[in-house]
């Protein structure tokens, strides 16, 4: 991002009579960059790499992706039935789903339910990385 601003710094100089302009297009370039350089938000999933076991890993990462292609979020429900290749049974895709939304909520990756059970993303550059690299 701040290579971004420099280039147009430099483009457009500042002096005592002239404001610095940035451009929607700046922000979107530095936001595409952000999203492009892996090792800004890899370390989230190697988080979970390194602290589940293979099958909770699986089952997390699908959840994670599902989450990722909804803006906002999804509800337990909604989940439970994507998740359910994964989980064929529902009362163990259910028990599984909650006890990894209190690692993900405690971890900062997820919100708590709402009021209508919906559940997605706290940051919105974590959840358009994910969507990038997970799709």
């Amino acid at each position: 991002m701040k290579s971004s601003l420099r280039e147009r710094r430099q483009e457009y100089p500042v002096d005592a009579t002239s404001e610095a302009r940035i451009e929607i297009e700046d922000v979107n370039d530095a936001y595409e960059k952000l999203l492009a350089e892996r090792s800004r938000f890899h370390h989230w999933e190697k988080r979970l790499k390194d602290a589940l076991t293979p099958g909770d890993q699986d089952f997390c990462l699908s959840l994670l992706t599902h989450l990722s292609r909804c803006a906002e979020g999804l509800t337990l429900d909604e989940l439970i039935n994507r998740l359910a290749r994964r989980e064929p049974d529902p009362d163990r895709c259910a028990k599984r789903l909650q006890e990894l939304l209190v690692r993900l909520t405690d971890e900062g990756y997820t919100s708590t339910p709402d009021i209508n059970r919906r559940v997605q993303f706290l940051s919105f550059p974590l959840r358009d990385w994910w969507n990038r690299n997970h799709v």
